[in-house]
C-alpha cells in the first residue's frame, strides 16, 4: 500500500506557499513532489481516481520521514477538509495567511500575467466576481478575490474535521519578519532540527508575459491548447512536459514586473469589507491583526 501523505500545505493563494513549498522541499527528512497544486482532493474527476493520481507523483517507495502535499485551493473549497481528513484523520493542516487586501491585489496581477483573468483593472474584477460560476471550479479558484480572504470561515470549516492542535497557522507577517518561524513550524511537524536554513530566495513574483498569447496558451487551463493537451496527451506524461517543458517556456516569457500601488479609495472599500472577516479571524487565532489595513 502507499504510504499515506503526512501533512498539507492548504493555502492560502498567494500568501508565501509556493516558497514554502520549495522550502520544506529541500529538507533531507521531507518528500514534498515537485509539483505543487497537486489537485486530487479538489477536482471532482481526480478525486474518483485519487489513488491513481497520487500514483502521478509520489513513488511507492519513499524513504522519508514526512509526506507532504501542496494546493492552495485546499483551503478555499468547503468539502476538502472532509476528504482529508476521510484520506487520513492524523494528517496535519498547515495555512499560511496574508493581509486579505494586498493578497487580492497580488492575485489578481498574477492571473493576469497568466492570462486567465480578462478584467483590465482589479476594479473590474472585483465587480465581476458576483456573477462568476458557482459551478465553476477553475473560475472560483482563481477570480474570486473577495472570496479567498474569508480566513476564518475556511479554518473553521478544517476545525470541524480536524482538532486544532493538528493546525499549524502561519501569518505571511511571520514569513517576512521572524527568522525563527521555519525551524518552529519543523518541530511543530516533529523534526527537531534547529540548524536547517533554506537559501533566501522568493518564488512565484510578480511578472508579466512577453507575449500574453504565448502565455494563455500555455497556462490558462481554458485555452484551446490547453484542452486538447488534456484530452490527447496521457496524465504522466503530462506532468513531465509541463515540468520539463511548459513552466521553462513559461518562466523564459515572463518579464519582473512591478505592479502599480491600488487606488487608496479601493483599499479604503476592501478595509471596511475585511473588517468583520479579520476580527472574526483574530478571535480564532488569539492574534492581534489591527495591522491588516
Amino acid at each position: 500500500m502507499r504510504r499515506k501523505i503526512d501533512f498539507f500545505l492548504v493555502g492560502a493563494q498567494k500568501s508565501g506557499t509556493t516558497s514554502l513549498h520549495r522550502y520544506l522541499q529541500l529538507h533531507p527528512r521531507i518528500f514534498l513532489p515537485f509539483r505543487k497544486e497537486i489537485a486530487c482532493f479538489v477536482l471532482e474527476e481526480q478525486y474518483r481516481r485519487l489513488e491513481q493520481e497520487l500514483a502521478l507523483n509520489y513513488p511507492e517507495t519513499i524513504d522519508a520521514e514526512l509526506v507532504g502535499l501542496s494546493n492552495v485551493e485546499l483551503l478555499f473549497f468547503p468539502y476538502v477538509p472532509e476528504r482529508l481528513r476521510r484520506y487520513n484523520p492524523d494528517a496535519r493542516i498547515v495555512a499560511v495567511l496574508r493581509n486579505p487586501i494586498d493578497r487580492a491585489y497580488s492575485a489578481y496581477w498574477y492571473q493576469r500575467s497568466v492570462g486567465v483573468e480578462p478584467a483590465g483593472s482589479f476594479e473590474e474584477a472585483l465587480a465581476r466576481e458576483p456573477a462568476l460560476d458557482p459551478t465553476s471550479t477553475h473560475d472560483r479558484a482563481q477570480r474570486a478575490y473577495l472570496e479567498h480572504g474569508h480566513y476564518a470561515e475556511q479554518l473553521e470549516r478544517f476545525r470541524r474535521w480536524f482538532p486544532p492542535e493538528r493546525i499549524h497557522v502561519l501569518l505571511y507577517d511571520d514569513m517576512q519578519q521572524d527568522s525563527r518561524y521555519l525551524s518552529r513550524l519543523l518541530g511543530w511537524l516533529g523534526i527537531d532540527d534547529p540548524t536547517f536554513e533554506p537559501p533566501e530566495e522568493r518564488h512565484n513574483t510578480a511578472s508579466v508575459p512577453r507575449f500574453p498569447r504565448l502565455q494563455r496558451m500555455l497556462r490558462a487551463p481554458d485555452s484551446r491548447v490547453n484542452r486538447a493537451y488534456k484530452a490527447v496527451v496521457p496524465a504522466r506524461l503530462r506532468y513531465f512536459l509541463f515540468r520539463h517543458v511548459v513552466e521553462p517556456l513559461s518562466e523564459a516569457n515572463a518579464r519582473p514586473f512591478r505592479y502599480p500601488p491600488m487606488h487608496e479609495e479601493t483599499r479604503e472599500r476592501l478595509r471596511a469589507y475585511f473588517r468583520p472577516h479579520n476580527e472574526r479571524l483574530s478571535a480564532l487565532l488569539g492574534r492581534d491583526l489591527a495591522h491588516w489595513v
